[in-house]
């Protein structure tokens, strides 16, 4: 019986292990199943070690099946022996602001507000890439652009999105210590304030173009998946979440076909509002390498809210670039994320 049980477990797991090439644009719940293999890596862990145990070669069926599964080993925990000290490195943050916690039941007396702007701008990164970006011209601690723009002069690109009754604005934002020569707005199909924008850095004799990318939210408030009072909550999370995915699945085919025709090394910095198991991560993943996968440490959580155990915040880079570190900085805690920052090195620079 156990035999049988982990021969048709390891069938199952090769089929989910497929399902992430299949866009929930073609087949909409299919996301549901992505999700799912963690899950099932981890059953077939249970029965390496149950044959194991038992001396029997049959823990060779979910070995194997482990070891095709390897780049969601790969994209779920890193060990990674990187690190550099050095000036000829291009520091990158990417970060998702929150909207600099500017509504009142994030904020008392703006000090949040104060802190996580000041650590932003403070922050020694060569580039940063903003999501969740705010605005407002006409408040002291909230004139961001004009507060960056005494540190990086004319080197910023701010693509708002959304604008409130006040005029604020709300989107994406690249700052950056090096000049930008180009730069625009990657069409993705969102009518909300989720959007791509890309700006062309020169580095040197070198332009990479950086991309900063804000993918459909997740659709549901972290309440109400913890909240099982009421049946029809839940459905309507599960709708929403499904809707949420194709809309992802679409925004990221725009983005794989704007990256494809790039000319320029690209560094992609975003909050993809999914896991790794996933058409949208898998996706990037085929044209561009992961930082974290490449150089970063343990499970890499980025999420900072009541859903634990998300890593939906990623930094990606092309063949032109190395990357020499990823740190997760799960000690700033201002936002309902936490930053990332690479250390990278340009080829030939």
């Amino acid at each position: 019986m156990a035999k049988r049980l982990n021969q048709f477990i390891c069938i199952v797991t090769f089929l989910v292990y497929l399902t992430v090439f299949i866009s929930p644009e073609k087949i909409s719940w299919i996301g549901f199943v992505t999700i799912s293999i963690p899950l099932f890596l981890l059953i077939n862990f249970f029965y390496v070690f149950y044959w194991i145990k038992k001396f029997n070669f049959r823990f060779s069926y979910s070995l194997i099946t482990l070891l095709i599964g390897y780049p969601f080993l790969q994209s779920t925990f890193n060990h990674s022996n990187k690190s550099y000290v050095g000036f000829d490195s291009i520091k990158v943050l990417s970060y998702n602001a929150r909207v600099f916690n500017v509504y009142k039941h994030l904020n008392h007396d703006n000090e949040e507000s104060k802190q996580v702007i000041k650590w932003v701008l403070g922050n020694d990164s060569d580039i940063k890439c903003i999501q969740e970006y705010y605005n407002s011209d006409n408040d002291s601690t909230f004139n961001i652009t004009a507060q960056a723009s005494e540190i990086y002069g004319e080197n910023i690109f701010v693509k708002p999105k959304s604008t409130n009754r006040i005029g604020a604005e709300f989107g994406l934002a690249i700052l950056t210590k090096y000049p930008i020569v180009n730069k625009g707005e990657i069409h993705i199909g969102s009518k909300t304030m989720n959007a791509a924008i890309y700006a062309d850095i020169k580095i040197g004799m070198k332009v990479i173009r950086v991309i900063n990318c804000h993918l459909e939210s997740m659709s549901f408030e972290e309440v109400s998946i913890s909240d099982d009072e009421k049946k029809e909550r839940l459905n309507s999370n599960l709708s929403k979440w499904k809707e949420g995915m194709v809309k992802r699945s679409k925004q990221v085919d725009k983005l794989i076909e704007f990256i494809e025709k790039s000319e320029l090394p690209v560094l992609f910095c975003g909050d993809l509002n999914e896991p790794p198991y996933t058409y949208v991560y898998q996706k990037l993943n085929s044209v561009l390498e992961n930082s974290f996968e490449e150089a970063g440490s343990g499970f890499g959580f980025t999420f900072n809210g009541k859903i634990p155990f998300l890593r939906i915040d990623n930094q990606f880079f092309s063949d032109e670039l190395d990357i020499l570190n990823l740190e997760t900085r799960t000690d700033i805690e201002y936002t309902d994320h936490y930053p990332l920052i690479g250390q990278y090195k340009l080829k030939g620079l």
